[in-house]
């Protein structure tokens, strides 16, 4: 089966769902933030900006880009970030890619992942 990315729910809100070929093309494109929500901190994928656990993102805002920029989120199976999909449509993002089955489907397809680590909620220094 093609990986194409599918809208959930509405066209008008925004969500994109991908699964991981999708997602990888996705997150390959420079304009793209990459968010990893889960919590605790966990192996992320390639070129992600910055580490949020889900349960803080409204107080960790300044860390995000502006709700302009296209936003990606995943998190280890994708109920974390499922829940900041909706956070971030309420702060007004309008692009927001969302990874299908998490970091576990990343792996399942043998993508790239990150030897960095976060020591706390962050941005990456070199991102």
């Amino acid at each position: 089966m093609k990986d194409e990315p599918e809208r959930h729910a509405t066209p008008s809100n925004g969500v994109i769902e991908h699964g991981p070929e999708s997602f990888h093309t996705v997150v390959a494109r420079p304009a793209v933030y990459t968010l990893d929500v889960h919590t605790p901190e966990q192996r992320h994928i390639e070129g992600t900006d910055a580490f949020v656990p889900y349960d803080a993102i409204r107080e960790h805002r300044d860390l995000l880009p502006d709700a302009g920029t296209p936003i990606a989120v995943y998190c280890r199976s994708d109920g974390m970030s499922q829940e900041v999909t909706g956070t971030l449509q309420e702060m007004g993002y309008t692009e927001i890619h969302h990874l299908r089955g998490g970091i576990r489907a990343w792996e399942d397809e043998d993508l790239p992942l990150s030897e960095y680590r976060f020591d706390e909620p962050g941005v990456r220094p070199d991102g």
